[in-house]
């Protein structure tokens, strides 16, 4: 056993060394290791997803539903917060220790040869893996973008496009065009596409897509919900489906908000089509099972009580403000705190601007990362409201002092970057 730990460990660290090569956006080395693989990829159906904020949250439900109708179901989504393994899952099972030792020991030579990333290396293992292990049917989560990600090599049956914004600017452009040119490149002419709510200029942005697909679903179009009870840990809701004439009333969702309550309509609408298209018959139990078990951590995660504590891994503009709605809506500000931390990428002048009305204090961070929003930049936005403010670099250290510092009726809020967010988790687990 602590040889199978030591020869996975050093594998993961070597599969991290790739970082080195940093983002290197293009399709040549994907389709390299894919050949050497012999085209994994292609051997079940994918339904791809793509968008700005959601694709996680939307891609574990999807994968859910599908799972508790009895399809044997992969799904890869991007980044993990504590191990590696959370990345590649096939129904409810992390990837085996054992088949990451054996592909990295086969692929490693190739790898080195063209200089793969990490993101390269591990789409392919993923890949691989849905193969070797005769999946059903895979959802596939997009990294940065979708035109030249590495997933992107896909023949998808479906595109799911979850809400675009601004994010990943350097790599993606800042205009909402551009971005969304960029993550509507997943759209083949195998697929059909089902779209999240978007901004208008996304919307128009897509026009020229429509085309190149086999048919459209839009989600304000195919159905519509019915809010009866949104709290800080729960939602319950009714569903319209204008597509099948039903409706599904109660259905309660053990994620909070309202985007959350976007994103399981979307996965429904997607899951319903693609069990007609292979002839199954959906199973209106099944799919609310399917929600109440969904578990997705880092998403407005209850960590503690007595005080509260709350990671959510918001880390742009428009999460951010969808988070804040479910503070400003069972959270007194004078008992709010939060801890925060963005990588270098981020619009921390926009976040920060949104932060001061909703907290009493704001202990500002740096992520454990090669990439750290430098703590003082948030602060001289900060400075102009009417806050406490203290900045903490080390995320550890600020944690602890955050933590022993607020009232046990008060609530900490930890929110930003995913590495921030997993390194703190990591941290409270091994306490514990």
């Amino acid at each position: 056993m602590k040889m199978l730990q030591d020869s996975y460990s050093k594998t993961i660290a070597e599969l991290y060394n790739l970082q080195q090569f940093s983002v290197k956006q293009g399709l040549d080395n994907i389709q390299k290791l894919s050949r050497f693989l012999n085209h994994p990829e292609r051997s079940y159906p994918v339904l791809h997803v793509a968008g700005t904020n959601g694709k996680g949250s939307t891609s574990v439900m999807l994968q859910k539903i599908l799972y508790v109708h009895g399809l044997c179901s992969g799904l890869y989504t991007s980044p993990h917060l504590i191990d590696f393994r959370e990345r590649i899952r096939i129904n409810d099972d992390l990837i085996d220790r054992n088949y990451i030792v054996g592909y990295w020991k086969n692929i490693d030579p190739l790898v080195s040869q063209v200089k793969a990333t990490f993101f390269d290396t591990t789409t392919a293992l993923a890949f691989n893996y849905f193969h070797d292990h005769k999946v059903d049917v895979a959802v596939i989560e997009t990294g940065l973008g979708g035109r030249l990600d590495s997933t992107n090599i896909v023949d998808s049956a479906a595109a799911i496009i979850t809400p675009i914004h601004r994010d990943h600017t350097r790599q993606l452009g800042t205009k909402l065009r551009a971005i969304t040119a960029e993550k509507a490149d997943i759209i083949k002419k195998s697929s059909t596409v089902f779209c999240g709510k978007q901004h208008y200029q996304v919307y128009r942005a897509l026009l020229p897509y429509h085309p190149k697909s086999i048919a459209w679903y839009y989600l304000t179009k195919s159905l519509k919900t019915n809010v009866h009870l949104s709290t800080a840990t729960h939602s319950e809701f009714t569903l319209t489906d204008f597509i099948n004439g039903t409706k599904i009333s109660n259905i309660r969702l053990n994620l909070a908000g309202q985007h959350q309550i976007d994103n399981a309509a979307l996965a429904y609408l997607t899951s319903r089509w693609y069990l007609r298209e292979i002839n199954m018959k959906f199973d209106e139990k099944k799919f609310r099972n399917a929600l109440v078990e969904v578990q997705w951590p880092g998403r407005f995660q209850v960590m503690s009580n007595k005080p509260e504590v709350i990671f959510d891994v918001s880390h742009n503009f428009d999460g951010f403000r969808q988070t804040l709605k479910i503070i400003r809506n069972n959270y007194a500000k004078e008992k709010s705190h939060l801890l925060l931390g963005l990588l270098d990428d981020k619009e921390y002048k926009s976040i920060a601007k949104l932060i001061g009305d909703h907290f009493k204090s704001v202990i500002i961070t740096e992520p454990g990362h090669e990439r750290p929003l430098p703590a003082e930049k948030i602060k001289n936005v900060l400075v102009k409201a009417d806050i406490d403010i203290k900045i903490i670099k080390n995320d550890v250290e600020a944690f602890e002092y955050a933590y022993k510092n607020i009232g046990k009726k008060d609530t900490l809020f930890v929110m930003g970057s995913h590495f921030l967010i997993g390194a703190l988790t990591a941290a409270i687990s091994k306490r514990t």
